[in-house]
């Protein structure tokens, strides 16, 4: 089933726990932008290579999407430990998984839905869980 998050997005409400302003300024580091568009400088900056650096320049992009993920795990046991909140192990986050015999596995604003039918299952005896996809690419395995 696919879910599309429309309606979600643009009708229903959920709290958001955002941390402090200052503790997200001590956890993230300082921007350093290499590229500045300026009005008296213009220059044009795009994704597509020509033909004889085209598919160098796509293997790149996959070792740097494969790579990414240890960074991810990383980063978010650094979250973890500052904030003292978790997701899973940042690529994905499982709940009542532990003995589950069907596990509903979904991304994005359905997830809420989807714990609430989880919970409503595991209250009529079935032993149910929900995988959630926190990390599109790289897919986790």
């Amino acid at each position: 089933m696919m879910g599309i998050d429309g309606f979600t997005l643009s009708h229903v409400f959920e709290n958001v726990d955002m941390p402090a302003q200052k503790d997200v300024d001590k956890f993230l580091p300082k921007i350093k932008m290499p590229f500045i568009l300026d009005t008296k400088k213009p220059v044009t900056m795009g994704s597509v290579g020509g033909p004889d650096y085209y598919m160098e320049i796509r293997k790149e992009h996959q070792d740097a999407i494969l790579n990414s993920k240890k960074i991810i795990k990383q980063i978010h046991d650094d979250f973890k430990k500052e904030f003292g909140r978790g997701y899973g192990d940042g690529t994905i986050e499982g709940y009542k998984i532990e003995d589950a015999e069907k596990i509903l596995i979904g991304i994005g604003t359905i997830i809420g839905t989807s714990r609430a039918v989880v919970d409503e299952l595991r209250a009529k005896g079935e032993k149910a869980g929900l995988l959630k996809i926190r990390l599109f690419r790289p897919f986790p395995r």
